[in-house]
């Protein structure tokens, strides 16, 4: 992801109890006022803001990241959104490992 970069993908929840969002997250040349906003919306119009990549991990290195979306437990039609606010298309955010997790519902 670069400059002003989004990635938008769909995720069922229905039928998943504890959603977790597990990934790795590597950011490169990132300066003070560089953010990745992770955004979730059980509909696709209405989003919450559930985490704010910034320069404090801007190390080069992969580190793991944990998000709780019981929030959106049960919804069928999540987005997840990654909203690149960079200053410059030399600014990086790197994702690997990208998994939701989750126990079936009773």
């Amino acid at each position: 992801m670069r400059d002003d970069g989004r990635i938008e993908r769909q995720v069922d929840l229905s039928g998943i109890a504890d959603p977790r969002l597990k990934l790795k997250a590597k950011l490169k040349s990132f300066e003070s006022t560089d953010e990745v906003h992770l955004k979730v919306s059980p509909d696709g119009v209405n989003f919450t803001t559930v985490y704010i990549f910034n320069d404090t991990f801007d190390d080069g290195t992969y580190h793991p990241y944990e998000f709780d979306l019981s929030d959106f437990e049960g919804s069928a039609n999540v987005t997840i959104v990654f909203d690149g606010l960079m200053s410059t298309t030399s600014d990086y955010l790197y994702l690997d490992d990208v998994e939701i997790t989750g126990v079936p519902a009773h």
